[in-house]
């Protein structure tokens, strides 16, 4: 232990095998053990808290009774403000799952990924802002520049790319590979298959046509009725 008014909070001899560095690093600890906290304030706010690893000014401050979270980066599961007792989260970077209170099982690595997420559990926020408005959402995989960025409440959603978002922010159970109005190729290699850019959506009655080379794309049934 090491830094003004770290682990200060002690009850005897009853935490075990904590690693406090910092000013008011684990300041609040009382029974909680198996902690080690690098910071500036970093993990004060633990009390009965154990098995968690903080690293950054701030770093895991809101968390109290949680136990085997992982906060690294400046405010990474830190509002001071909030009392978090979620488990298991993973927060790497600024301000990354800011807000979480009881979410359980989160893994937010970005600046300000997953930020807003409180209640959220079981989430996968992978990028700068990814996820960062989610709050009371469940198992979201974002990955990619703010991927995701727009979701509150919508659940089991893949984003994947550069400003990829769901239909809505409380859209559930949607698939979505890259920016939404940016139209380019569908390309799978090892299936050899292509969709075109066409710029267009399906509609009622269309079948899916492929040109000359080998891309497709949706056209109308020729008159003549053959495809």
């Amino acid at each position: 232990i090491a830094g003004t008014d770290a682990g200060s909070s002690f009850d005897g001899t009853s935490p075990k095998r904590n690693t406090l560095f910092g000013y008011k690093a684990g300041e609040g600890i009382t029974t909680g053990d198996d902690n080690t906290i690098v910071g500036w304030y970093a993990g004060d706010g633990i009390t009965t808290g154990y098995y968690n690893t903080f690293y950054g000014y701030s770093a895991g401050r809101a968390i109290t009774s949680g136990h085997s979270n992982i906060a690294i980066g400046r405010k990474a599961i830190g509002d001071s403000s909030g009392t978090c007792t979620g488990t298991e989260n993973i927060g790497i970077g600024t301000e990354a799952a800011y807000e979480i209170t009881q979410g359980e099982k989160n893994v937010a690595i970005g600046y300000h990924s997953g930020k807003a997420l409180t209640t959220g559990k079981n989430h996968c926020l992978i990028g700068y802002e990814a996820g960062k408005s989610m709050t009371t959402s469940e198992q979201n995989t974002c990955i990619g520049y703010k991927a995701g960025d727009t979701i509150t409440t919508g659940n089991y959603n893949i984003c994947i790319g550069t400003y990829s978002d769901p239909s809505s922010a409380t859209a559930s159970g949607e698939i979505v590979l890259g920016k939404s109005g940016y139209h380019g190729k569908f390309f799978v290699p090892s299936c050899k298959f292509v969709l075109k850019a066409s710029g267009t959506t399906a509609s009622d009655g269309q079948v899916l046509t492929a040109d000359a080379n080998g891309e497709a794309t949706w056209e109308d049934i020729p008159s003549s009725g053959t495809t």
